[in-house]
């Protein structure tokens, strides 16, 4: 059985850490690539972004592990599949999940780096 984090990782961000040890990993976040189409993803994205996406089958691990991303968050609630954790635990991919939709996700993200400057 995975334990999942049900605090938020951020204090105001709906997202909570689905692999161990990873709260930090969103601290640093500069680049976001959102996408579902998994071809997609491998042409498109790029090292150390964080990929907003709606898929949670454990496809999505080798794919972020692939392109070198600092983390997945699956958006709009989905429920992720204790595979998809698992294998993410196991590859050292940061996953975790948020109940909001990837737009609503970029606001956030973007009013929290306007804050900072």
């Amino acid at each position: 059985m995975i334990a999942v984090n049900r605090s938020p990782t951020f204090k105001c961000f709906p997202i909570y850490a689905l692999s161990p040890g990873i709260d930090d990993q969103l601290q640093q976040v500069h680049d976001l690539y959102v996408g579902d189409l998994l071809s997609h993803v491998l042409k498109q994205a790029k090292p150390h972004q964080v990929w907003l996406t709606v898929q949670s089958h454990p496809t999505i691990v080798a794919v972020a592990s692939l392109k070198n991303l600092r983390a997945i968050i699956v958006v709009d609630g989905v429920e992720v599949p204790a595979e998809t954790i698992e294998a993410a635990s196991q590859n050292g991919v940061h996953l975790f999940s948020s109940p909001l939709s990837a737009v609503e996700l970029i606001k956030l993200f973007t009013l929290r780096d306007s804050q900072r400057y």
